[in-house]
């Protein structure tokens, strides 16, 4: 009995030891392939990237955004050592393009050169939009801003800022201004300068920028809200006058024409932007990447030139991207509250 007992204790003890080492064995492996995994989410990054981007553009060939895209795409590629790929996804104010790329997989291979009209304004003008500009993009990085001009005719009777203020003061409601159209750019500048100032207008929409300009050449409408690159042409051909610029500093291209606040009005700053985006979850050692890559690609002084002579008065204004999205942020938020005071209705 004494025997049976101790050969079922040794068995036991056999099946213990085989068990155990099995077990630590097994431990050991695993323990091996997770920590050599570890390593491979580092590369995972550290790698990016290794195929073609896509950049993405709402807009047709030949706009001012496709210039700017095909201007910084291949400075992009020389700094990330892959291919940046222009596709123009044009239609609805560049809201397709900014649609397709928050579907897109977060991986920083998809990304959107996205414009004030599709990452602020459209919330304000657009019922049916497929994404919340807020929360459904990572913002990589400014790229460029373009300051709205206030002008006039060039024959108008009105030679300053100051001047055309007052009278509209004086006269409600008396004076227009025409706008490629209902919730364009243009026209909730005109809406933001009347709040800011108390002055009311007679807002004018037009089919296109270019009937707008016509007629207030023609003497139809009194003042524009258009951006400084849709303006440069007509103000050095003398067809129209600048009364000021929008903008904290003067324009180089026209040192002449006074800011808003030089010409006295406070608190209107308004310009038409461009930035990248990817779409929301993209990692941020990616979008890290994608930032210190444009802030290289744009720094040197030619570069800049480049901007300012392919965008009429386009400057490269850097932000952090977590400053970059706070500003998104409020812009959308501005003119939320531009279109509500207006009565813009969202179509």
């Amino acid at each position: 009995m004494k025997v049976e007992l101790m050969m079922q204790r040794g068995a036991a003890a056999r099946r213990g030891g085989v068990m155990g080492r099995w077990c630590a064995a097994l431990g050991r492996l695993l323990c091996a392939t997770s920590i050599a995994a570890l390593p491979m989410w580092g590369f995972a990054n550290d790698a990016y990237p290794d195929k073609p981007i896509k950049l993405m553009v709402g807009y047709p060939p030949g706009g001012g955004t496709d210039i700017l895209a095909r201007l910084i795409a291949p400075k992009l590629a020389a700094e990330l050592g892959q291919p940046v790929v222009v596709e123009n996804r044009t239609g609805a104010t560049g809201t397709i393009a900014a649609g397709l790329v928050t579907k897109a997989p977060p991986d920083g291979y998809t990304l959107l050169l996205g414009t004030n009209a599709s990452n602020a304004l459209a919330p304000a003008v657009i019922a049916s939009l497929s994404y919340n500009p807020r929360t459904d993009f990572a913002p990589v990085a400014m790229l460029a801003s373009v300051p709205q001009m206030i002008t006039v005719a060039a024959d108008s009777p009105f030679k300053t800022l100051g001047e055309f203020m007052a009278n509209a003061r004086a006269n409600p409601e008396k004076l227009f201004y025409g706008t490629p159209g209902n919730g364009s750019a243009p026209h909730l500048a005109g809406r933001l300068f009347e709040t800011t100032t108390g002055i009311s207008l007679v807002h004018v929409p037009y089919r296109g920028a270019g009937h707008a300009i016509t007629d207030m050449i023609g003497g139809r409408t009194h003042v524009s809200f258009e951006s400084a690159s849709s303006s440069s042409a007509l103000i050095k051909s003398g067809r129209i006058r600048a009364l000021a610029v929008a903008s904290p500093q003067r324009l180089p291209q026209f040192p002449d024409v006074p800011t808003t606040a030089q010409a006295g009005l406070q608190g209107y700053e308004v310009s038409v932007w461009f930035g990248l985006f990817a779409p929301r979850g993209t990692p941020d050692a990616v979008v890290k990447r994608l930032h210190a890559a444009v802030n290289r690609a744009l720094a040197p002084a030619d570069v800049q030139a480049q901007i300012a002579n392919a965008m009429a008065s386009g400057v490269w204004t850097p932000m952090e991207p977590q400053a970059f999205s706070n500003f998104v942020v409020s812009e959308v938020d501005r003119y939320m509250r531009v279109a509500k005071q207006a009565g813009i209705v969202p179509e």
